[in-house]
């Protein structure tokens, strides 16, 4: 009785469906391509050879050869760096790196804005708006509970939590520009080597304490996210200015609102009681005046602020930089 074809259940001497041919030049996704469609092709000889009852020799002799040879083309693609089983796992595990590094940064920021708003009015979240803000945002970014409740601890100073202190650096970035700095250092040390080499590798300078300062005011800031307010920017204005704020300005995806540092607290409890969700609350370092930066100049000074604000010590970064987008 004539034998089975691996590939297909045709009889012995018939050619059947045979597996692809390896294109010499073809390029790794090509071979994983080629490599799928002959695990399928295999697979359905497979099952075609199960449902007959002839099971000769040279059947089995050919779905082993089959199946060889396509474990030979998937060992290809592993080493040309192309795995079609591996390579759905490889995409998840970058994009899931990429989610995690923004993750972290977002939580590093608001850690230090959680830091900052127990500093500067305590650790009870129901008197100090601005600490209320900046947990809420936590809360909306998933950040761990425990880590808002350490944020505020060494924020105010608690008992047991490490002891930090705050200082001001003032320096000059590429260009002459003005760079002002919040820092909360727990070794003030270590943190002036950091920053002092920040600076002299990136075009900079750091300077003495008030080289710069002259140069910026004090201000409250609100940030409101465009999509999120209910009312109209001129509805806006009215309630801003009703519960205390000074000025409201236009975003290309929102609004600032700007207040005298005393009155800040104010407003964030003016705008929650008006139905107004803030994105963001703090007092900020505003330029009076602003120094246009271009070029390689603007290049270096933009390295040397992400690097700046990445560093762990450092809460703010503020600048009178214009830079021109290119």
């Amino acid at each position: 009785m004539p034998g089975v074809h691996a590939t297909g259940g045709a009889p012995r001497g018939s050619p059947g469906p045979q597996l692809a041919r390896r294109r010499p030049d073809a390029g790794p996704l090509q071979l994983a391509a080629q490599v799928g469609a002959d695990l399928r092709l295999v697979l359905r000889g497979l099952h075609s050879l199960t449902a007959t009852t002839v099971h000769g020799p040279f059947a089995l002799s050919s779905l082993v050869a089959d199946l060889c040879a396509c474990y030979n083309a998937h060992r290809q693609t592993e080493s040309e760096g192309v795995s079609p089983l591996g390579r759905k796992w490889e995409n998840i595990k970058r994009s899931k790196a990429k989610l995690d590094q923004e993750r972290g940064a977002t939580f590093s920021r608001i850690t230090k804005d959680i830091m900052k708003a127990a500093r500067e009015g305590g650790p009870d979240p129901e008197t100090n708006f601005l600490l209320k803000t900046a947990v809420a945002a936590a809360r909306k970014a998933n950040m761990p509970n425990e880590n808002i409740q350490r944020a505020i601890a060494r924020g105010a100073g608690l008992s047991g939590a490490d002891r930090y202190e705050e200082i001001v650096y003032e320096g000059y970035g590429p260009g002459g520009v003005a760079i002002m700095m919040n820092i909360v250092t727990n070794n003030r040390n270590r943190t002036a080597a950091d920053v002092r080499h920040l600076f002299s590798k990136h075009g900079g300078s750091l300077g003495e304490s008030g080289c710069v300062s002259w140069m910026f005011q004090k201000r409250g800031v609100v940030e409101l996210d465009r999509s999120q307010v209910p009312v109209s920017e001129d509805e806006l204005m009215m309630v801003a200015l009703d519960v205390g704020a000074d000025d409201l300005q236009a975003t290309e995806d929102g609004y600032e609102i700007y207040t005298s540092p005393e009155a800040l607290n104010q407003v964030l409890k003016g705008l929650e009681a008006a139905g107004i969700p803030v994105e963001k609350g703090e007092i900020a370092m505003i330029p009076t005046t602003t120094v246009s930066v271009t070029g390689e100049d603007a290049d270096k000074l933009l390295k040397l602020l992400d690097l700046l604000e990445e560093h762990d010590d450092i809460q703010n970064v503020y600048t009178n930089a214009d830079i021109a987008e290119s």
